[in-house]
């Protein structure tokens, strides 16, 4: 007899959404305390240092935060940001289709058009993605 799991999966769905706007309030939190001590330091450098995070563990960050698909442009931008030191958009994407290929369902990013990326529970939604730049 096979389980219902439509619950459950509703749930998840809306956990992950409660996170990403978690991440959120978390990194802008960061960047005030960044902008208050004189932009001496920098959102990776007040995050704690565990591991080197892959380009899948911080783009899937820069996707909860920003709530919406991304073009992979911006994604990379914001990656470069949280390391530092610029990051080639082509690392990331290659990376990004090299994960989705090998996870399959079990992806933690989907390609949802050309050039733009964003989260596995997302695909229910029908908002077109648009680039985001930020100022």
């Amino acid at each position: 007899m096979p389980v219902n799991t439509s619950k459950l999966k509703e749930a998840l769905v809306e956990l992950q959404q409660q996170r990403a706007i978690l991440d959120g309030a978390i990194s802008n939190i960061q960047r005030i305390i960044a902008m208050m001590n004189g932009g001496s330091e920098t959102v990776s450098e007040v995050e704690p240092k565990a591991r080197r995070s892959s380009y899948i563990d911080e783009g899937v960050k820069v996707l909860e935060i920003s709530g919406q698909p991304l073009h992979i442009k911006e994604i990379a931008k914001r990656i470069s940001e949280m390391r530092g030191h610029e990051v080639g958009r082509p690392s990331v994407e290659s990376s990004f289709i090299r994960h989705i290929s090998m996870q399959g369902n079990k992806s933690r990013i989907v390609k949802v058009r050309p050039a733009y990326f964003g989260l596995p529970a997302w695909k229910s939604i029908t908002h077109e993605p648009k680039l985001t730049t930020t100022a």
